[in-house]
């Protein structure tokens, strides 16, 4: 066997290369392939002059086609499709990038591209906002005329208070490379009142202010005449760059450069200096890296996600691609629009046999799916319930709680197992724990309208490094995410003797409990332990939705006759590419919608993980 470096999430059923930001431990071992070699293109502060050649564009999988260029100044590109999502950097005008889909989907008004002329290929990527892109070329321009009152704020999360002092109250997060006018310098000593965009008019603290926008893109790239992970970490204090400092330690301990580490980490490399380098102690002390560790340690609050998607907006969406006669591809570019919020895979999205005018079956299955009126209930605000599959750092954001991110020393000494790379430890780390600094409150959702809820702290441990010594279907999660699967479902994964998967539902167990069907986060404990549950189960359109039925589940949650969650299971058969996917129908596929206030809004989804078929 050989060691495999994962790249790419495989999700529960397989990934949609390049299309998600890397998320979990995956970003570190990656963001030294993205900061290294590849193909030997030049870096330059300036946008590239392209000439194109066919070879080349087949080689590295561009199209002219699939070309932008940015037509502002200072445009931001983000880590994710939200608009309160960490900056990764932001973008001069005329600068090149890819689209990385076809027909560009416009999630939320947001583009994700590849940010071309700015490092070495494999090139960074974000999300940027259509409106901020041109078809056409835009010649780069070095200088804009600003306001000279103009400030950007060269921080992450800065604090925006109500009076210049440390102590007063905080009205306000102000995010990298936002801009604000300066109205009076060192007001009350070392703050500045500043007028915001969004916010009244604040004290932030004079250091976090800037004449100009800082791009952290340029900062946290290798092969860039300005880069400085150090001073990237505190413009923007977070774990991915502070594993970017320790890679930059370990490069400059091996004494190599980042394209021979590079080589050696994928294996295109004779000697293993960067294996020396990060596995063999001691380890010296680096003091700034040290600083690093106890800033994370003291915590400091998340940006919030983006608001739940709403159900009657879903479904005019998907009524506009259902009316439509004309072709596949012109439906598509707006039926998109549903991708992430239900979450379907494009193989579950298309039937390869249907007539080219027939909409996604994402479209048609929220175009067939009719929910009850209802009026407000138990939540009344958004805040006050989260989708489980946010980790501590957004749950930080969303109910406005501080989080921590605790560094575990790596000993002196480890049994390597003969594995290159230590386990996943980095430098002197071996783990990384994040967690909320104050409770909330995690509930398992059961089929019988049982509530268990139990206090989190959304606390997870995971290595430095994600490589492993095995194929990279390792990791796969088998069943559903957050919930119990219907015994049937087990069946294609049984041996032959009777196990009928037995041993695969006993390991889904200590996920989930047997019988629960969905999980979700609150910020307070529900009023009742126990919801008052209605049940019904329609006949579907299968060859038009992927699904031949579904079970809907009405959950009340204070018992005052308006639901509160709507579980809605359908059966079908899966698409995905697994040797173990069924060829009958099974119950594969959750949609969760909650009562905000009155409106529904999809809490989440979940699916049968198969195995990724390797």
């Amino acid at each position: 066997m050989e060691a495999v470096l994962k790249l790419t999430g495989s999700g529960k059923r397989g990934a949609v290369a390049g299309f998600r930001p890397m998320r979990g431990a995956r970003w570190l071992v990656a963001s030294l392939l993205l900061v290294g070699g590849g193909v030997a293109l030049a870096a330059s502060a300036d946008p590239p002059q392209w000439t194109w050649d066919p070879t080349f564009t087949v080689f590295i999988g561009m199209k002219p086609e699939s070309l932008r260029w940015v037509a502002a100044d200072g445009a931001v590109a983000r880590n994710d499709l939200d608009p309160k999502s960490p900056v990764a950097g932001t973008l001069a005008k005329g600068t090149l990038v890819r689209l990385l889909n076809d027909d560009p989907p416009k999630y939320k008004g947001y583009c994700y591209v590849q940010i071309l002329g700015l490092t070495h290929y494999p090139y960074p990527d974000g999300w940027i906002a259509c409106s901020d892109l041109s078809a056409e070329k835009v010649e780069s321009t070095q200088t804009q005329k600003v306001d000279p009152a103009t400030r950007w704020v060269v921080g992450s999360a800065v604090n925006l208070r109500v009076a210049p002092d440390a102590n007063a109250e905080v009205s306000g997060l102000l995010a990298l490379n936002s801009t604000v006018k300066l109205l009076r310098e060192n007001a009350g000593g070392d703050y500045c009142e500043v007028q915001t965009a969004s916010i009244a008019s604040g004290f932030i603290a004079c250091q976090y202010l800037a004449s100009a926008p800082v791009n952290l893109l340029r900062l946290s790239q290798p092969e860039s005449p300005e880069y400085d992970p150090e001073r990237a970490f505190w413009i923007q204090p977070s774990l991915e760059k502070l594993g970017q400092y320790a890679l930059f330690l370990v490069v400059q301990r091996a004494g190599i450069t980042w394209k021979e580490a590079v080589e050696q980490v994928s294996g295109d490399a004779e000697s293993d200096d960067f294996a020396r380098a990060n596995n063999e102690g001691p380890w010296p002390r680096n003091e700034a890296l040290e600083r690093m560790k106890a800033h994370l340690a003291k915590g400091q609050f998340g940006f919030a996600p983006g608001a739940l998607a709403d159900w009657v907006e879903l479904k005019r969406i998907a009524a506009q691609a259902h009316s439509s006669n004309s072709d596949l591809g012109s439906q598509a570019s707006g039926a998109e629009a549903l991708f992430p919020s239900l979450g379907l895979y494009w193989w579950d999205r298309y039937d390869s046999g249907a007539p080219a005018y027939r909409p996604p079956r994402d479209a048609a299955l929220v175009h067939a799916l009719e929910f009850p009126t209802i009026k407000p209930s138990l939540f009344r605000d958004g805040k006050e319930i989260a989708p489980p599959e946010l980790a501590a750092e957004a749950l930080s954001g969303h109910f406005g709680i501080v989080y921590r991110q605790v560094i575990k020393p790596r000993p002196a000494k480890m049994d390597e197992n003969d594995r290159p790379y230590g386990h996943g430890a980095l430098y002197d780390m071996l783990s990384h724990t994040t967690l909320l600094t104050q409770p909330i409150q995690r509930v398992q959702l059961f089929r019988d309208g049982r509530l268990r809820s139990q206090t989190s702290f959304a606390q997870r441990t995971e290595p430095f490094q994600e490589l492993v010594w095995s194929s990279g279907c390792e990791g796969d999660v088998i069943g559903f995410t957050f919930g119990d699967a219907d015994a049937r479902v087990w069946r294609a994964f049984g041996d032959g003797d009777g196990d009928n998967g037995f041993s695969f539902r006993k390991a889904s167990f200590r996920r989930n409990p047997a019988g629960s069907l969905f999980a979700f986060y609150t910020a307070t404990p529900l009023p009742r332990d126990q919801a008052k549950l209605t049940r019904s189960v329609t006949k579907m359109n299968h060859e038009a939705t992927g699904f031949s039925s579904g079970a809907q589940f009405n959950f009340d949650l204070d018992d005052d006759g308006v639901p509160d969650l709507i579980v809605w299971e359908g059966t079908g058969r899966d698409n995905g590419y697994s040797i173990n996917s069924p060829d009958t129908d099974e119950p594969w596929y959750r949609l969760v919608l909650v009562n905000i206030d009155g409106r529904w809004k999809v809490l989440g989804t979940d699916q049968f993980g198969y195995g990724c078929g390797c």
